[in-house]
C-alpha cells in the first residue's frame, strides 16, 4: 500500500512540475544536468579508462549526443522517447545492486533539459570524419560505383577515390559541398538512379545523410587516422579476469581419473568418472545388456542401420574375448557409417537443398557436394581439427586458382566451404536482396557458428552487449570482420539462380559458384560436351557452391542495435575477448606469398583448433556423448555459456575433451590426435554404454532421470534410421552413395515421397532436403526445419506417426517386400517365417511365447485373407498365406520392438 502511495504522489509532482515547466527558466547541462550525471552515471559510463558499459559515453556532450550500443539515448523534446531518462523513470538504472538512487528532482531536471531541446554547449558535436560518410557511399553508391563496376570511371568507396573522381571530374571539392558533384546529383535526385534502385537493391538517400555528408565536405572532407578497435597487448577493459573465471570460458585441464569402490565394472576412465557419482549416491552401474541388444544398439548407433541374421549369427557365434571390440571397429569401417554421423553434422550446419525464405523455395543444386565431402570425412576419420579448418577457411589453405591440377584435396579445400553457404538465402530476387537481407544471411552464419561450433549463443551480441555472457557487442562485429572477405554486405555475392519468375538484382560481382572441381570431373565433363552430336544436350557445368576470401574487404563498423543505419566504431578481425587471455593480438598473415586474400578466416579457424581452446573440443566430445547417450553432459548443446546448464560430469567432460585433443597413449588405442572414430571406440567400449537399459526400482527413485548414468535410455529411431531401416529390412536399400540428391514427387493427396532407382530407393541422407518441401515421412517423425541449422531434434510422440505407419502406402508396400524377402529365406513354413522376421526386423529370434502367436498369427491371417479371396471369386490358398505374411511384417513394422533400440 505504501508503494502504491509513493508512486501516485510521485507522478502527481512529475505531471505539476510539467504544468509550470512554461514558466520555469531554461535549464543547462554544464550547470543542471552534468552535476546528475557525474554523481550517478559516469561510473559505468564514461569514466576514463573503465569500461563503458554498453558503449555508451555520459561524461561528456559529445557522447551523450553519440549514444551507445542501444542507439541514441537523447530525442531532443520528447523525454518520453529519450532512453537515458526512460531507464532512469523505470528504475532499471543506476542498477539496483548499486544503492544509487535519482531523486524527483532530478528526475524532472532531466525531463524538462530534454523537453526544452536537450541544448548542448556550442561545439559538442563530435566533428565529421571519413568514417561518417563512407557507410553512406556503401549503402547507396558502390553498387555502380565500387569494386566490381565503376560506372564514369567512379570509385565512391574511399575518400581517396572520390577526390579523384571519374570521367565528370572530382566527385567531391572540399569546402565547397555546393560545387560538389556527389552532393548536386543526389540532391537533384538523379543519385542513385531512380530506374535501378530496385534492381541495384538500394535505397534513396536520405535527407539526414546528404546533411551529413554536405558538413563533412564543407568542413575540408576531413581525413583522420582512426585505428579498427582490435585486440591488443593492453588488457581488454570491457571483459575482465572475473569474467573469464567460468568453467567454460577456461581451457580445458588435464584430470586425475578417480578412485572407486568397485573397480572391477572399470574399463575404462570413462567408467571411473561415471561410477564416482553413482556409489556417491549409492547406486552402481545395472547389468550389462546381453549380446543381442548390445549389437543392435552399436550397429543402430554407428551406422544408423540394424544387422542382417548373419551378422547376427557370426557375432553371436564368437566366442573371442574382444569379439565386441571387433564388432565396433567393423562398424567404424563401414561406410554406412559416415551416412549416420555425417548427418548429424548436417543438421548442425543447416544443410538443404534449397535456398529458402522465398514462397519459391529455389534449387541449389550443387549443395550435395558439401554433403558427400562429410559423409567422406566422417568415413575416412579426418581429424576434427582439420575438418573444421577446411570448412572455416578451406579457400586460404592452398593456392586453387593457380594450380595445374586440382587434386581432391584441393576439390575437398573448397568444397568444405560450403559450411558459411548453407543458410537460408533468398538475395537473388531483387526485393529480399537489399542490405538488411543480407546481413541476415551472415548473421544466421554466425548463428551456426556459434552452436555448432562454440557451443555459445552469440545472436545477441548482434544488437547489444549479451546479457548473460561477456560477450560485448564490438566481439560480434570482430567476428563479422573475420568473414567479411568473403561475405561482405557491400560487396554480395548473390546466389547463382535465373529462375524465370520475377525480376533479379543486377549481378554485378561474379558469380557464387567455383569451377574448381577435380581436373579428372573436369576433363570428363569436357569430353562429353564440347563437341555433342545433333539433338543432344548439354549436360550441366560442374560447379561448386563454396565461399572465397575476395580481398579488399568494407571497412566494419559496429551496428548499433544491430540497425546498418547506425553505424558505430571502427572495427578489425578478432575473436570473442572472454575466450582469450585479453591482452593478445589476434595475428592475421598472407595465406602465402602474394596471396590476394585477407587470411582471416584461416587465422580465426587455427585459433578455433588449438588443442588448449576453451570450447572447441568440450562441444564436440559433448555432440558425441548426446547421441550415444541420449543427452549431453552439457545439456544444453548450443550453450555452454552462463545460461546453460552446468555439465553433470565435469571433470569427464574435460577428460574427454584432453583425449580428443590431446590422447593419452596410456589409455590404448588409436592416439591419433582430434580422431572421432576414437572418441566411438572409447565411448562405446566403456561399461558405462554396455550397460542395460532395465530400470531397478533403487535407480527409478535415487537417479529417475537418469543423470548419472544408472542405465542405459530406451531411444527411438530417428526419421532416417526408421526409413532406411524400413528399406533394408525389405530388402529394397539401394546403396549406391553421392551424387546428386533424388527428387521428391509431391502427390495430389498431398503426401511428398521420394522418387525411388531400380533397386528400390537409397538412404534418406540421399534425399533431396528442401526447406518447404521434406518428405511426408521425415516431417512426421522430427525432421527439422533447418531455419538456419537444428542443434538438437524434438522428439515427439504423436498419433500421426502410428497411422503413417499403418496407413502409409510406401510403409504397405515395403511390407508386402519384407514379407517375399522373409518366404525367400524361410519358405513356406510359419515357424520359419516367425524367426526369420524377427531376425531381420529386430535382430534376434522370437522369444517362445512370441513364436507361438506368431505362428497363431499367420494362420488366422491366411483364413481371413483366404475368405476375402474367395469372396471376389479368387480363391488362392498361396496368395492368402504370402497376403497374411504381408500382414504379419506390417505389424511387426509398427511395433515398439522395431522403434526402439533396446
Amino acid at each position: 500500500m505504501c508503494c502504491t502511495r509513493f508512486t501516485v504522489c510521485f507522478f502527481t509532482l512529475l505531471l505539476v512540475n510539467a504544468a509550470r515547466a512554461d514558466d520555469s527558466p531554461s535549464l543547462s547541462f554544464e550547470k543542471d544536468v552534468r552535476p546528475i550525471l557525474n554523481a550517478k552515471c559516469v561510473k559505468c559510463h564514461g569514466k576514463a579508462k573503465t569500461r563503458k558499459s554498453g558503449d555508451l559515453d555520459l561524461n561528456t556532450p559529445a557522447g551523450i549526443l553519440k549514444g551507445g550500443e542501444s542507439g541514441p539515448v537523447i530525442v531532443a523534446g520528447k523525454p518520453e522517447k529519450s532512453l537515458l531518462y526512460e531507464k532512469l523513470r523505470k528504475g532499471e538504472m543506476p542498477p539496483p545492486e548499486t544503492k544509487i538512487a535519482v531523486t524527483m528532482a532530478e528526475m524532472e531536471t532531466l525531463r524538462k533539459w530534454i523537453a526544452d531541446g536537450a541544448k548542448m554547449p556550442a561545439g559538442s558535436e563530435s566533428a565529421l570524419t571519413q568514417h561518417d560518410v563512407i557507410p553512406i557511399m556503401l549503402r547507396h553508391c558502390t553498387a555502380c560505383h565500387g569494386r566490381y563496376k565503376q560506372e564514369s570511371g567512379l570509385d565512391l568507396r574511399t575518400p581517396a577515390t572520390m577526390l579523384r573522381g571519374g570521367k565528370s571530374g572530382p566527385a567531391l571539392v572540399r569546402g565547397k559541398p555546393a560545387e560538389s558533384l556527389v552532393i548536386k546529383r543526389i540532391a537533384a535526385g538523379e543519385m542513385p538512379p531512380p530506374k535501378k534502385l530496385i534492381e541495384a537493391c538500394v535505397k534513396p538517400v536520405e535527407k539526414s545523410e546528404l546533411d551529413t555528408l554536405t558538413k563533412w565536405i564543407a568542413a575540408g572532407a576531413p581525413v583522420v587516422n582512426i585505428q579498427p578497435d582490435v585486440a591488443t597487448t593492453t588488457p581488454d577493459t570491457l571483459v575482465t579476469d572475473k569474467d573469464r573465471d567460468f568453467w567454460a570460458f577456461r581451457p580445458p585441464r588435464p584430470v586425475k581419473v578417480p578412485a572407486v569402490r568397485d573397480g572391477t565394472r572399470v574399463r575404462n576412465p570413462i567408467d571411473a568418472f561415471v561410477l564416482q557419482k553413482l556409489e556417491a549416491k549409492g547406486l552402481t552401474f545395472a547389468p550389462e545388456a546381453d549380446r543381442a541388444t548390445l549389437l543392435r544398439r552399436a550397429y543402430y548407433d554407428l551406422t544408423g542401420l540394424p544387422p542382417e541374421p548373419s551378422e547376427v549369427k557370426a557375432f553371436l557365434e564368437d566366442n573371442s574375448p574382444d569379439a565386441y571390440e571387433k564388432l565396433i571397429d567393423r562398424l567404424l569401417a563401414s561406410a554406412r557409417y559416415g551416412e549416420r554421423w555425417g548427418r548429424y553434422w548436417l543438421d548442425l550446419a543447416g544443410y538443404a537443398d534449397s535456398e529458402g525464405k522465398r514462397e519459391q523455395d529455389l534449387p541449389r543444386p550443387h549443395a550435395w557436394r558439401y554433403r558427400d565431402y562429410v559423409i567422406r570425412a566422417f568415413n575416412s576419420d579426418k581429424p576434427y581439427d582439420r575438418f573444421l579448418l577446411e570448412q572455416l577457411a578451406g579457400d586460404e589453405l592452398a593456392d586453387y586458382a593457380s594450380a595445374k591440377e586440382i587434386s581432391p584435396q584441393l576439390y575437398d579445400n573448397l568444397v568444405a566451404t560450403g559450411f558459411l553457404r548453407m543458410t537460408p538465402d533468398a538475395t537473388w530476387a531483387n526485393i529480399t536482396g537489399f542490405i538488411p537481407d543480407r546481413i541476415e544471411v551472415i548473421a544466421d552464419e554466425i548463428d551456426v557458428l556459434g552452436s555448432a561450433v562454440l557451443g555459445l549463443t552469440m545472436k545477441c551480441a548482434r544488437c547489444h552487449s549479451h546479457k548473460f555472457d561477456p560477450i560485448p557487442h564490438r566481439d560480434y562485429y570482430r567476428l563479422v570482420a573475420v568473414f567479411k572477405g568473403a561475405l561482405d554486405e557491400y560487396d554480395w555475392l548473390k546466389p547463382e539462380i535465373r529462375p524465370g519468375i520475377g525480376p533479379e538484382s543486377i549481378d554485378w560481382a561474379p558469380p557464387r559458384l567455383l569451377p574448381f572441381v577435380t581436373t579428372i570431373e573436369r576433363r570428363l565433363w569436357e569430353a562429353n560436351n564440347l563437341e555433342l552430336p545433333s539433338g543432344r544436350k548439354r549436360e550441366p557445368e560442374p560447379k561448386i557452391q563454396a565461399v572465397w576470401d575476395r580481398g579488399e574487404p568494407s571497412p566494419t563498423y559496429i551496428y548499433r542495435r544491430g540497425d546498418y543505419l547506425l553505424p558505430g566504431a571502427l572495427v578489425g578481425p578478432g575473436v570473442p575477448s572472454v575466450l582469450t587471455d585479453g591482452k593478445t593480438p589476434f595475428e592475421v598473415k598472407s595465406p602465402w606469398p602474394g596471396a590476394k586474400q585477407t587470411g582471416r578466416r584461416l587465422a580465426f579457424a587455427r585459433w578455433v583448433t588449438q588443442p588448449n581452446h576453451p570450447l572447441t573440443a568440450r562441444v564436440m566430445v559433448n555432440r558425441i556423448w548426446r547421441h550415444h547417450f541420449g543427452k549431453g553432459i552439457v545439456p544444453t548443446l548450443a550453450n555452454f555459456g552462463k545460461a546453460g546448464i552446468p555439465p553433470t560430469h565435469p571433470e569427464l567432460l574435460d577428460w574427454l575433451a584432453t583425449e580428443l585433443a590431446n590422447p593419452d597413449r596410456k589409455v590404448g588405442g588409436d592416439v591419433k590426435p582430434w580422431s572421432l572414430k576414437r572418441m566411438h571406440r572409447l565411448i562405446m567400449t566403456s561399461t558405462t554404454y554396455r550397460q542395460s537399459s532395465a530400470i531397478t526400482p533403487q535407480a527409478k527413485k535415487l537417479d529417475p532421470a537418469n543423470a548419472l548414468y544408472s542405465r542405459m535410455p530406451m531411444v527411438r529411431l530417428d526419421a532416417e534410421a526408421l526409413y532406411d531401416s524400413l528399406l533394408l529390412v525389405a530388402g529394397k536399400l539401394d546403396e549406391r552413395r553421392g551424387g546428386p540428391a533424388d527428387v521428391v514427387q509431391a502427390r495430389k493427396d498431398g503426401l511428398i515421397t521420394p522418387t525411388g532407382t531400380a533397386k528400390g530407393w537409397r538412404r534418406l541422407i540421399y534425399v533431396q532436403q528442401t526447406r518447404k518441401q521434406l518428405p511426408t515421412h521425415a516431417e512426421t517423425f522430427d525432421f527439422p526445419q533447418l531455419n538456419p541449422n537444428c542443434v538438437e531434434r524434438r522428439d515427439s510422440t504423436v498419433a500421426p506417426q502410428a497411422l503413417y505407419l499403418m496407413n502409409n502406402g510406401m510403409v504397405e508396400q515395403l511390407a508386402a517386400e519384407f514379407a517375399k524377402r522373409v518366404r525367400r529365406e524361410a519358405g513356406g513354413y510359419p515357424a520359419r517365417q516367425v524367426n526369420a522376421v524377427y531376425l531381420i526386423a529386430l535382430s534376434r529370434l522370437p522369444t517362445t511365447e512370441e513364436k507361438k502367436l506368431g505362428i497363431e498369427a499367420l494362420e488366422k491371417l491366411a483364413d481371413e485373407w483366404e475368405k476375402q479371396l474367395t469372396a471376389t471369386g479368387k480363391p488362392d490358398r498361396d496368395s492368402a498365406e504370402l497376403k497374411a505374411l504381408a500382414t504379419y511384417c506390417h505389424a511387426i513394422l509398427n511395433s515398439a520392438a522395431f522403434l526402439y533400440v533396446d
